[in-house]
């Protein structure tokens, strides 16, 4: 299971590879210094999914000629706020023990002191605010279905916004497993995890992870089929003229 994850989870850029003449392809050629960077391996790749997912609402915002408005925060602060997210979330899943008891050398558990609370629910708040903010990010704006018909979204573009909506608010998933999995705790010794809650939260997961990265390759290829690289280039040609956007 984890040798697919791993794979499902570069898959978006494996499958990539091929279409570089469309200007609409995520820059996911950022992805080979990471390729051998070990326990960074799964961090890189949703901190380049969430570039990958800026990437795509940009070349919205130029292909609808503003009608899609432009991002209120850089895909590239969008990413670094990713990082800190995964920092915070870390703090609480591992330094802290998501603020359960300690084992001592005994064999028995004490309670964890206050700044060790503090600390781990301090940093559970932070990576979820940073969540949260970048949701909002990537999200803020859209157009709904009405806006579409009446600025005549081609299908392949109403199809772009689901897929950047689907694929962004599927991470919704990821606090929510990590909270419940967390109150299926209460009252067990901090060193103690059930495993139904195990297998339940890395089935989560994996699913996850499955469902965003892949589903991003998985996009790419189906639209690749029925969507040539010149109608999108001459889209992202027309809008560059219409917003008056020229690179020095």
């Amino acid at each position: 299971m984890l040798l697919c994850v791993l794979v499902c989870s570069y898959s978006d850029w494996l499958v990539t590879l091929g279409k570089r003449q469309s200007k609409l392809v995520p820059m996911m050629l950022l992805r080979i210094p990471f390729a051998e960077a070990g326990g960074f391996f799964l961090a890189s790749s949703a901190v380049l999914m969430t570039l990958d997912l800026g990437h795509l609402r940009e070349y919205l915002f130029v292909a609808s000629k503003g009608v899609v408005p432009k991002l209120s925060i850089a895909k590239e602060w969008l990413a670094a706020y990713q990082s800190l997210m995964i920092f915070f979330a870390t703090i609480w899943r591992f330094y802290c023990n998501e603020g359960r008891s300690t084992r001592n050398k005994d064999g028995t558990h004490s309670s964890p002191g206050i700044l060790t609370v503090i600390m781990a629910w301090g940093s559970f708040a932070a990576s979820t605010g940073l969540f949260s903010l970048i949701v909002w990010g990537l999200l803020e704006g859209l157009p709904d279905s009405d806006m579409q018909i009446h600025a005549s979204f081609p299908a392949h573009m109403k199809a772009d916004i689901i897929c950047l909506q689907t694929l962004t608010l599927v991470w919704l998933g990821y606090p929510v497993t990590s909270l419940l999995a967390r109150l299926g705790h209460i009252g067990l010794p901090g060193s103690y995890y059930n495993a139904t809650w195990s297998t339940f939260k890395d089935g989560c997961f994996a699913f996850l992870d499955i469902t965003s990265k892949a589903g991003l390759a998985i996009f790419f290829v189906l639209k690749a089929t029925w969507v040539p690289a010149s109608v999108e280039n001459g889209l992202i040609t027309a809008g560059e003229a219409y917003l008056n956007i020229t690179y020095s």
